[in-house]
């Protein structure tokens, strides 16, 4: 049995680490992934090590700190 996430940590993975913005994220949503913008996006290793650690495979990233990140490399 899954256990559902407090409303606070739901409202959070719709939310980018980074900047906070709306991350479009499918999952978060509970869409179908596969709808997902970032399934059809290559993210760089350097944009997700900016992510801290408590919120990695947590929240996601939105595809302009995605893009953003990918650009400095």
């Amino acid at each position: 049995m899954t256990t559902p996430l407090p409303e606070s940590a739901t409202a959070a993975a719709l939310r980018c680490p980074l900047c906070e913005q709306d991350n479009a994220c499918s999952m978060a949503a509970c869409e179908d992934a596969a709808q997902c913008w970032c399934m059809g996006t290559r993210v760089s290793p350097l944009a997700l090590a900016r992510v801290a650690s408590q919120d990695r495979q947590r929240r996601c990233l939105c595809a302009a700190c995605a893009q953003a990140a990918a650009a400095d490399i």
